[in-house]
Order: structure tokens, then C-alpha cells, then sequence
């Protein structure tokens, strides 16, 4: 064949990675030089064993003729594992790799000198989840065999993890993650039209959580070119508040606070700060990399177990953008201020954008409060305090006021200890504040917990507590508390969930205990095992909580895992669910509210709070939080 000029686009390469505004430039067109290629090469390294195996193994999935027999054959269990161990490839779990898939003409994959289509892999990897329960029962005996020779001794050393097959779904490999999300991402094209985004720039964050990239302001920027509105090639939008452009002289709080702000502006919904989505900030910035920040609590951040452990679809209380399950703040549009303070060049301390003062409600004018609302012992009452005076209260509640931004000394360095014995702390140059200010009720005050429900045992006491006595009770508290008063299609509970429900409180464990593993682990009714699934996904790594609610009946609900006794249960305007909050003190004694995450609480998902009030009530009742 004759040699003749090929043009090729590497992005590593072809973008100057120090000049930030050359990177803003060609990240804006990295549609259009994707579109207009020829073909995209997917290089997936350099040559091992297994990914060489499960290449070549792909060409005999993709022969139709040949399938039937590979899922039937002992054999070829080895080279199944092979193929889960290419699907997680880091390849896939690239961020910046699923715009440049999906605008893609024509795609090869490639490992070393090995070549084969994209629509082989793609279609490898469909017809393997499509076969996997012929495949699982080619397992079984070989896991039953390795069960004495420690931790699956056989499967794991010599079948290339497939005990994992047996144990898990495929939800969180990320080539099955990343097939489906090209596949339900974007309209099919007809002709020579290039596909249409079809899910907005909220909806992707949220989702692609699982994706990484080396800078981490390109959580946001990775999608821009995807999403609905912000796609060159999308159908447009009528949002008429600009999403935030990429920048790469801000840094990850600027991003991201940016974005958060768009969020909020646009749809009027809180809800994105009870997701997480965010990546981590780098542990130390590059030559062209802003200082690393400290992100806030509303910020939260996605862990390398959540990435691994997580399909695209949130499990989340509030559910998808746009795809709300509850409303606890009764469709109110989210009120809330972002703080502006920025460090001045000369390195002066600027006033703080929230000033300690007296507490009050809203005015009767029902303009925006500035100022704070610390946290005392009358949840629903009228008494409030100062912050003066909450420096000099002592309670349950205000036992954690050093929890964020007190620095421990054992920690710090001659500099630091040095700076703070020598400087007032008034003349001390504080870090911009990234706060925001919220308005919304509280509601009541965590009285007990369980510790986090990871091994799918709901405890006795628990039990009790929601008022189950006698063999065959299950009050509405308790079976609408563990299925989130919700089914697992979003919608109100079907109502035999009560049955099931009673049926499994007449078979718990000798303990008291309600073991829904060892009840899946038997024989059920088909409704037995749907509740006791519903259970799982529900409680699994939350609290059962009880709120202890001022002057009114104690409520229970399920609540974050790093939840505790004294944290405080809110409603947030604009947010579909209760928030947990927690009251905390910076270095400086000014206080702040600790963003805990969502809960569930029984009696609360539907507005009921806000519904019950008045709107001179509610307007008395309306306090801002300032959330750090």
C-alpha cells in the first residue's frame, strides 16, 4: 500500500496544556474537530495478556452463529474474565472521552499492534450482559468448588475475578457504564446529521460521576459540548440565563460555585447540593494550576467506592434533575445568596459578607435576611440567640463547633503555629469565604441513631422505637420509613408493601433483628423479596434516626451515615427532601451550618411542613442559613 500524509489530532499534544486560553479555545471546538474526522483510534495501551485474550475473544462474541455455544462451554469461562477485566480499562472511565465517542464517524479500538471495530467491543459487551445469567450458571459449580480454598482462591487467580460476576452486577464497570451512556445520551443521527444532545448540563453532572479527568474544573467543562444547553450542535434552549463558559483562570471553587449558582438560577431547585457530583480537588496544583481550594459542604464530593460502586443512575432522595420523587418544600422556589468576599491583592482582610448581629426573621417587607441563624435548644420556638451568646451556651447541639475549620496543632507547621501566636486573629488574612445563604424552617433536632446500615440488618431497637411490640405489628411509620414512602419506581408505595412488611416482622432473627439478607437468602413470596429489595437500596449505608421535634410527637426517618445525635433537620427552600445540618464555629468564632447531606423523615416528603402554615406563620418561621 502506498505511503501517503495522514493528519492527526492528538489532544495531549495539539493543545498548548500551560496556555489557558488557548485550552478554552479548542475545548469549545473539540465538536467540530471530532465530527469532522475520519475515524477516532482508541488506544487502550500497551500489549498484557488478559486485554490480548479479550480482544481476540471479541471477535468470536461478534459471530452470531458462535454465541450460543461460548455461553454453554466451560471453556471459555477463562476468557470471559478476560473480558470483564478490558471493561475496566481507565479508557472508559475518561470524561473527556464520551463527547469525542459520540460525535465519532467511524471508531477503532487498539491495543498494541491488535485492531478491531468500535462496534465489535460495543456489541461484545451487549451480547455479555445479555447472556450473563447462561454465564453465572457456568460459575456456580467452580464457586461452590473454590469456596474452601480461602477467597475464592480458583475464580480469583485463575478465571480472572469472575467471583465478581457472581457478586455484583455489571452496573459499575465502566465500559458497560459507558456503552449506555452513548447510547441513551444522544437522538440516533440520520443520514450526515450529527447527533443531538438530549439531556441537559445538570442532568450529565449528576449522572457521570463516575468519570474522571486529570483537572478537575473539567467535571464541568467535559460536558458543555454534550449537553443541551451548551452544545454547538444541539437543538437549543429557551434558558435564557448563560451557563457558566469554560475558564480555566478560575479555580475549582470558582467552577464550581459557578455552576451551582447556574443550577439554582435557572430552575429555582436546590437539589443539586444534596448530589454527589463533584470531584476532588488535587492534592497539589501544576505550573498552571490555581492554588488548591478547600470546597464547602454544599459542595459534595464523589468518592473513589461511589465511582466504583455506582451505575449513571442516582440513588439518590432527590432523584434526577427534573425527575423529582418528593416535595417537602412544597414547590417554593430556593432563596438563597452566594458569597462575593474575595481576598484583596494586598493581602487586607475584607469584611466578611455576613456580619454577626441579631437574629430576626424575615422583615415584613420579606427582603433577603443577612444574617445567621445559630442553632438553640427551642427548635420551633421564638427564643433565638446571638452569636455572642451561643459562644456561651453549652448543649448537645453546640458540641461541635470546632468540626471544620479549627485547625488541630499537632497538625501544623512552624508557619502556622507561628501566625497564629503572633497575629490577632482580627488582623489574620482569612481565605475568601465561599458561603452561601439559604433560607428555610427548622424542624427538629436528631435525638438517637443507629449506626450506618451497611450489612442489611435493621436493628431491633429501631424496631421498637416505631412502636412494633407484638408479633405481625407494622405501623405506617415503620414500613413507609424503610421503603422511603416511596416504591422503586418513584411513585407512592403500593400498598401490599404492608403485608410484606408484617410477614417479614413474624420471621426476624432470634435477636429481634429484621436480617433482610437472610431472608432474600431463602425462599420468599415474590412481594417479599420486592419489599426486602426495596428495603436494601433504601437503607443501605443511612441511619434510622429519631427527631425530636419541640412542643409536637417525635418523628423517624433514615439520614446520612456520617449523621449524629445534635444535628439539625431542616427544610431548604427549593429542595425536594429534609436536609441534615450541623451547627459548627470556625477559628474566628463565627458560626456556620456543616452541610450533612439528605434525609428521609417520616411525614415530611410531601410539603406537609409548609402546607400547615400560614403565610404570616411561615414568614415568622423563615430563617437563612449560612451553609460553609
Amino acid at each position: 500500500m502506498p505511503a501517503r500524509p495522514v493528519v492527526l489530532w492528538v489532544d495531549a499534544i495539539c493543545i498548548d496544556q500551560d496556555n489557558a486560553t488557548e485550552k478554552e479555545e479548542q475545548v469549545a471546538r473539540m465538536v467540530e474537530i471530532y465530527s469532522r474526522a475520519s475515524r477516532v483510534v482508541i488506544w487502550l495501551g500497551e500489549d498484557d495478556d488478559r486485554s490480548r485474550s479479550a480482544m481476540e475473544f471479541i471477535q468470536d462474541i461478534v459471530r452470531v452463529d458462535n454465541l450460543d455455544g461460548l455461553v454453554a462451554d466451560h471453556k471459555t469461562i477463562k476468557s470471559w474474565g478476560d473480558l470483564v477485566y478490558l471493561m475496566q480499562n481507565p479508557w472508559f472511565s475518561r470524561r473527556w472521552v464520551i463527547q469525542e465517542m459520540a460525535y465519532a464517524k467511524n471508531a477503532t479500538v487498539h491495543l498494541a499492534e491488535l485492531a478491531l471495530p468500535w462496534d465489535d467491543l460495543r456489541d461484545a459487551v451487549s451480547l455479555f450482559v445479555l447472556n450473563l445469567d447462561k454465564i453465572r450458571a457456568l460459575l456456580q459449580p467452580l464457586l461452590e468448588l473454590s469456596t474452601g480454598l480461602g477467597q475464592g482462591l480458583l475464580l480469583h487467580d485463575n478465571l480472572g475475578n469472575m467471583d465478581f460476576l457472581l457478586r455484583n452486577n455489571l452496573d459499575g464497570l465502566p465500559a458497560k457504564v459507558f456503552i449506555d451512556v452513548l447510547d441513551y445520551m444522544f437522538r440516533k443521527p440520520k443520514g450526515n446529521q450529527r447527533p443531538n444532545p438530549m439531556h441537559g448540563l445538570e442532568f450529565l453532572v449528576s449522572t457521570l460521576y463516575i468519570y474522571n479527568n486529570s483537572d478537575p474544573r473539567d467535571t464541568i467543562h467535559a460536558l458543555r459540548n454534550i449537553a443541551i444547553e451548551t452544545s454547538t450542535w444541539g437543538a437549543g434552549s429557551e434558558i435564557s440565563i448563560t451557563a457558566p463558559k469554560p475558564d480555566y483562570t478560575k479555580d475549582l471553587l470558582e467552577v464550581y460555585s459557578d455552576f451551582v449558582k447556574w443550577v439554582v438560577d435557572t430552575t429555582g431547585s436546590l437539589d443539586i447540593i444534596c448530589r454527589r457530583w463533584a470531584l476532588p480537588e488535587r492534592e497539589k496544583g501544576a505550573s498552571n494550576y490555581p492554588a488548591p481550594v478547600r470546597l464547602p459542604s454544599w459542595i459534595q464530593i464523589t468518592t473513589d467506592e461511589e465511582r466504583s460502586r455506582r451505575g449513571v443512575k442516582s440513588d439518590s432522595f432527590v432523584g434526577l434533575p427534573g425527575q423529582r420523587i418528593y416535595d417537602a418544600s412544597k414547590a417554593m422556589r430556593a432563596k438563597v445568596k452566594f458569597s462575593s468576599q474575595q481576598l484583596q491583592q494586598n493581602g487586607t482582610l475584607q469584611p466578611d459578607l455576613v456580619e454577626p448581629e441579631k437574629i430576626s426573621p424575615l422583615d415584613g417587607k420579606g427582603t433577603f435576611p443577612v444574617s445567621e441563624y445559630p442553632l438553640t435548644d427551642k427548635v420551633n420556638g421564638s427564643s433565638v440567640h446571638t452569636d455572642q451568646q451561643s459562644n456561651q451556651t453549652e448543649s448537645p447541639t453546640h458540641s461541635n463547633h470546632t468540626e471544620r475549620r479549627q485547625s488541630n496543632a499537632s497538625s501544623l507547621n512552624d508557619a502556622d503555629i507561628e501566625k497564629i501566636l503572633v497575629i490577632p486573629a482580627s488582623l489574620r488574612r482569612r481565605e475568601r469565604d465561599a458561603s452561601i445563604t439559604v433560607q428555610g424552617l427548622r424542624i427538629g433536632i436528631l435525638n438517637w441513631t443507629t449506626d450506618p446500615i451497611t450489612d442489611g440488618v435493621i436493628p431491633d431497637i429501631a424496631l421498637r422505637k416505631m412502636r412494633v411490640t407484638a408479633p405481625g405489628e407494622a405501623p405506617d411509620q415503620l414500613w413507609r420509613t424503610l421503603v422511603a414512602e416511596r416504591g422503586d419506581d418513584g411513585r407512592n408505595p403500593p400498598p401490599w408493601y404492608y403485608r410484606a412488611c408484617r410477614y417479614c416482622l413474624m420471621n426476624k432473627s432470634p435477636n429481634g433483628h429484621l436480617n433482610t439478607d437472610k431472608l432474600l437468602a431463602q425462599t420468599q413470596p415474590g412481594i417479599v423479596r420486592a419489599f426486602l429489595k426495596r428495603v436494601q437500596a433504601v437503607t443501605w449505608n443511612r441511619r434510622i434516626v429519631e427527631v425530636h421535634v419541640h412542643g409536637e410527637e417525635t418523628m423517624y426517618g433514615l439520614a446520612p451515615p456520617h449523621s449524629r445525635e445534635g444535628d439539625l433537620v431542616s427544610i431548604l427552600f427549593g429542595c425536594s427532601v429534609p436536609c441534615i445540618l450541623r451547627l459548627c464555629q470556625d477559628a474566628d468564632g463565627r458560626h456556620f451550618y456543616s452541610f450533612i447531606g439528605e434525609a428521609c423523615i417520616y411525614g415530611l416528603m410531601d410539603g406537609e411542613a409548609v402546607a400547615m402554615m400560614s403565610t404570616e406563620e411561615l414568614e415568622r418561621k423563615t430563617f437563612a442559613f449560612r451553609l460553609l
